[in-house]
């Protein structure tokens, strides 16, 4: 998995646009994240560690894949192979496929304020 897919999951496990999460981490462009998960930019060190807060994931497994993606590793063993398929979303499917499950689940799935 390339730093952009690493990137990719971690938002779409927070819940966040490219926009929200550009927002969140103090920066002007949502292009900025989209180049990073197309893995045409890389980032450097000091943005690692800003994504790596703002996604509450640890910044060696962002930056090198290194260890687990959190220190308590939230995503149990049984849930990878979703999340794999969350990661091949697309934005615009994403949206669909959380309000697909909501409305079958009659999810109440709170967001986070800023």
């Amino acid at each position: 998995m390339s730093i952009g897919e690493r990137i990719k999951l971690a938002r779409s496990l927070k819940g966040y646009s490219q926009a929200e999460l550009s927002e969140r981490c103090g920066w002007e462009h949502q292009s900025r994240i989209s180049s990073y998960e197309r893995d045409k930019r890389e980032p450097d060190k000091e943005d690692v560690e800003t994504l790596a807060a703002v996604l509450g994931v640890r910044a060696p497994w962002l930056f090198f894949g290194d260890g687990t993606m959190t220190e308590d590793e939230l995503v149990p063993e049984s849930r990878k192979e979703l999340y794999q398929l969350v990661l091949g979303l697309a934005d615009n499917d994403l949206k669909k496929a959380e309000a697909l499950l909501q409305a079958a689940f009659d999810l109440d799935v709170p967001k986070e304020n800023s």
